[in-house]
């Protein structure tokens, strides 16, 4: 009985850096199992079962959702939305930040990208507390839909970052079209128009001379 209700044994030094190392490779560097499990055998030289290591991780979730259950800020906030898409496709991370303070209100693990998803999140943020009255994100139609259904009166916009982001790649696709044109376009000849040109289009009709301009291999 003691041994079931007592106080949960501390982790040892190794423990705590095993399981540091597994949360930063998952949130830094996006890894799978097999990846943080060979990092562990080359850093630790400790080999931990995928089973393990996905018990970690499911653990710190549970520990991370308590905690911000308990750090939700008062009043109509400004909300930052993003998705972080995992190693399993069609699948990520969805996170909610407080756009004043950066606190994370929210970031639950891999479900699938669509406006169900989010707005099983909004009313789960909202059963929380969280209210608010402008939202941002970078434009996915999911996240934009599920606050249509959600909020609809509220004010919903893209992000700087990723406004700016798409008007690089125009202005890239504009400068490449622009350097097609300039190498097909030959350079002008430094011939000099032969002697007696100049009397010859005198006597030519306007238009005659326009046309025959046009034709001339010194504009082209």
């Amino acid at each position: 009985m003691k041994g079931k209700f007592g106080r949960r044994a501390q982790p040892t030094q190794q423990e705590v850096q095993r399981d540091r190392i597994v949360l930063t490779l998952v949130t830094e560097c996006h890894a799978s199992c097999e990846g943080i499990q060979k990092a562990l055998e080359v850093i630790l030289g400790e080999h931990i079962s995928t089973g393990k290591i996905l018990a970690i991780i499911h653990e710190a979730g549970k520990r991370a959702q308590a905690y911000l259950k308990h750090q939700i800020p008062k009043g109509k906030r400004a909300i930052a939305i993003d998705e972080q898409y995992s190693s399993q496709r069609g699948e990520a991370y969805l996170n909610i930040v407080d756009v004043w303070s950066s606190l994370v209100l929210a970031s639950i693990p891999p479900v699938a990208v669509d406006t169900e998803s989010w707005m099983l999140l909004f009313w789960q943020m909202q059963e929380q507390g969280l209210q608010w009255k402008l939202t941002v994100s970078d434009g996915r139609k999911a996240i934009a839909d599920a606050m249509k259904k959600v909020t609809p009166d509220h004010v919903h916009q893209r992000d700087v970052w990723h406004v700016l982001h798409e008007c690089q790649k125009v202005q890239r696709r504009v400068e490449r079209a622009v350097e097609q044109l300039q190498e097909q376009t030959p350079a002008a000849s430094p011939q000099r128009p032969p002697i007696g040109w100049s009397l010859w289009a005198i006597h030519l009709p306007r238009w005659h001379l326009c046309e025959r301009c046009i034709r001339s291999p010194l504009l082209h």
